[in-house]
């Protein structure tokens, strides 16, 4: 994008810097038009809204961003690492059985071969805490939930963030 768009980065679109496009007017951007004069007329939460079920399918208040800790990849590198054995110090793992909700939905898709394991170190005399990563030995998928298994993030096997790209099933 360039600035000489006319200020409007929104309506406005210079990807090749000759010439900007008006992404409004241009008829042959029909599902971008009507995103962005959602965006322009009500505002960014009825954009926001449009744009997840447009992309994902699901309801924006379906869908949860929870940022990953740091001490939670720091955690899952050593699983990784380690053959799905929990740092030393941490509660061992144990198995997340991935029981339907009051909703009647599972939290993880179903046929995983789930594993849980805390992200702090064992305390001795204190409780553990409520935050954990769920790994599928089976896919190699992880979860982050700080929670105790309300909510769930996904550890990316594409994010930069993630200690390795290529989360290999433990055998």
């Amino acid at each position: 994008m360039f600035a000489y768009v006319g200020n409007n980065p929104l309506v406005y679109m210079d990807p090749y810097g000759n010439q900007g496009t008006n992404m409004v007017e241009d008829p042959s951007n029909a599902q971008i038009r009507r995103l962005l004069n959602k965006l322009i007329k009500e505002g960014p939460g009825a954009f926001f809204k449009d744009v997840c079920e447009e992309i994902t399918g699901r309801a924006a208040n379906d869908l949860q961003i929870i940022p990953i800790p740091q001490k939670a990849l720091e955690t899952l590198k050593y699983i990784l690492e380690h053959k799905g054995n929990s740092p030393p110090g941490y509660h061992p793992d144990s198995e997340f059985k991935n029981r339907p909700g009051p909703d009647g939905k599972r939290p993880l898709p179903e046929g995983g071969d789930y594993r849980e394991y805390d992200i702090d170190p064992h305390k001795k005399g204190t409780t553990r805490n409520a935050e954990r990563i769920v790994f599928d030995k089976k896919t190699g998928d992880a979860w982050y939930t700080p929670d105790h298994y309300k909510t769930f993030g996904p550890i990316s096997k594409d994010t930069k963030y993630a200690p390795e790209r290529n989360y290999k099933p433990i055998e």
